[in-house]
């Protein structure tokens, strides 16, 4: 899979914007209640992202769309940060970007709207059951270090 050039900024993802992609699937019933199940495991977030490129950085972002992503209808590999850190996600873009819009000398500003899946590993299956562990991760990691250093 194609991998978002090293050579271009990251952009600017709005978080307050993303969106999670409805999972389930809801019939109202005859007696009040209504049943609920689960559609989809993995669902993309739509977020809202502002990239701000310099002039030669504009023109290769264009290029990239057009030429390596298919302009702009194939996934890609880019990292993002979202709470689990920063790390690498499948992007695609949801339907043409806007831009390239000048906002200062050779300084350019595209904004798009980007669906992402993140790129899971097998490692990580499971943990959603133990969410002390996760919320104490970092307290969790001090202890041990301290406990049990590296002989």
């Amino acid at each position: 899979m194609v991998r978002y050039p090293k050579e271009l900024p990251l952009p600017l993802v709005a978080s307050r914007r993303n969106k999670i992609t409805e999972r389930l699937i809801r019939t109202g019933m005859q007696s009040g209640l209504a049943r609920q199940r689960r559609a989809f495991e993995v669902t993309p977030t739509i977020v809202s992202a502002t990239f701000t490129l310099r002039g030669n950085e504009a023109l290769a972002f264009e290029f990239f769309v057009r030429d390596a992503i298919n302009a702009g209808a194939d996934w890609f590999i880019m990292p993002l940060r979202f709470p689990d850190g920063l790390s690498d996600r499948r992007v695609r873009f949801t339907g043409t970007y806007s831009g390239s819009d000048p906002i200062g000398p050779d300084i350019w500003q595209v904004t798009a709207e980007l669906e992402v899946l993140p790129v899971y590993d097998s490692d990580f299956d499971g943990w959603g059951e133990f969410p002390q562990y996760i919320a104490g991760a970092s307290l969790l990691d001090l202890i041990v270090n301290d406990q049990w250093p590296l002989a």
